[in-house]
């Protein structure tokens, strides 16, 4: 008897089979970079969890369809058929992918558990279909990708990223320069708002869409002439007169107090991101049932309902802390996620300081409260009262 050799797939050549079919079918992919070294530059990359796990590739169709695959190499065929029903919380339809010779034995028991099947050779790939559910964690899914979507054409971070916790000082730039000015004589004049990280600023305007870079000039967005426009009707023309006003709003706590007009403004501004506007609804929500809640509160909430909110918006990027949030979340284990030792080591400080001053002054929570100053280890989110 002649025995065909079957070719050894690595688990890097299937992602890559599969990311290329999805593509010719149309959809948008982003994989699950860290663990590929040889392809993290051909694709787009993502780091949204469901369940406590991230999937290998997230696809997104014409239709608006949400797809994850769990990919295999192999062995651990049976582990990825279990991760991938896991995905089934966050998406429409979740497949497993493996090396055929490997995956073809254990199609009837992919199949049953409600998640579709890639079984995949060399330069081929066959389909076999899931039905379509109702996952859980859908919205939270689709915000993600669509923050994706926005950070490929912009090239910004997150705005829980800021560290200035006044808003006006990020209109700075906006008198700062003439239309494509360099952006090093626009840093210089930014420190006139009386802050010294001129780069701060400047990537903040950038990440509220007020100014745009593009070959070392600075140019304004449209949303930064609307808003430099509605200043100069309330005679703010200028830095120095910007700096007059920002000393205003403090005295005052919160720039509604001076003109309810330019917070409303720059709270639309604000609400255009998509990670601080679902903040804000759950602060919102939150506070339905109970007039002054903590962070422990919020952040159960959120852990409930949109995991991956908390994970990349609230959350330090240090891959130690993601991956403890992840094994309690893969456990089902919010409870210990927001206990106050773990939750204090796990919610950026921006978050508990820059943030919460920010959204007083916007006028989004009650203008006595207070935000935590003091050495991030000393913070107590138990202690950290919101109302608004």
């Amino acid at each position: 008897m002649i025995r065909v050799k079957v070719k050894y797939m690595h688990e890097e050549e299937v992602v890559s089979e599969i990311s290329d079919y999805l593509i010719k079918e149309n959809y948008e992919i982003w994989i699950d970079s860290p663990h590929y070294p040889n392809i993290k530059d051909k694709y787009p990359q993502h780091h949204i969890q469901i369940g406590g796990f991230i999937p290998d590739i997230i696809g997104l169709n014409i239709i608006n369809e949400l797809v994850a695959v769990e990919v295999k190499g192999e062995v651990n065929i049976a582990g990825g058929i279990g991760q991938a029903a896991t995905y089934l919380m966050g998406v429409h339809k979740s497949y497993i992918g493996a090396p055929k010779s490997k995956l073809k034995p254990l199609t009837k028991v992919a199949l049953n558990t409600g998640i579709g099947v890639f079984c995949v050779e060399p330069q081929k790939v066959e389909v076999i279909e899931p039905n379509r559910v109702d996952p859980r964690y859908l919205t939270d899914v689709q915000r993600e990708i669509r923050i994706l979507k926005i950070r490929e054409s912009e090239s910004t971070t997150r705005i829980s990223s800021l560290t200035r916790n006044h808003p006006l000082n990020y209109i700075a730039p906006l008198f700062a320069f003439d239309l494509g000015r360099n952006i090093n004589e626009v840093k210089i004049e930014v420190k006139k708002v009386g802050v010294n990280q001129a780069d701060e600023l400047v990537r903040g305007a950038k990440i509220l869409g007020l100014i745009r870079e593009e070959n070392g000039l600075i140019y304004e967005t449209e949303e930064g002439l609307f808003l430099k426009f509605f200043l100069s009707k309330m005679n703010c023309n200028d830095i120095l007169e910007l700096k007059e006003l920002k000393n205003k709003t403090i005295k005052k706590r919160s720039i509604k107090n001076i003109s309810s007009e330019l917070a409303t403004a720059l709270k639309l501004i604000y609400l255009k991101e998509p990670d601080f506007s679902e903040f804000v609804n759950f602060i919102t929500k939150v506070s339905k049932n109970l007039p002054s809640f903590t962070m422990v509160d919020l952040c159960e909430e959120i852990l409930n309902e949109q995991p991956n909110l908390f994970l990349n918006f609230l959350c330090p990027r240090d891959q130690k802390i993601r991956e403890e949030i992840l094994n309690h979340l893969k456990n089902n284990k919010i409870e210990d996620i927001i206990k106050p030792n773990n939750l204090k080591k796990y919610v950026l400080q921006t978050i508990f300081y820059t943030m919460k001053t920010q959204l007083r002054y916007l006028g989004i929570i009650n203008e006595n409260n207070t935000a935590f100053y003091k050495p991030a280890e000393e913070y107590n989110p138990e202690e950290d009262i919101w109302k608004i």
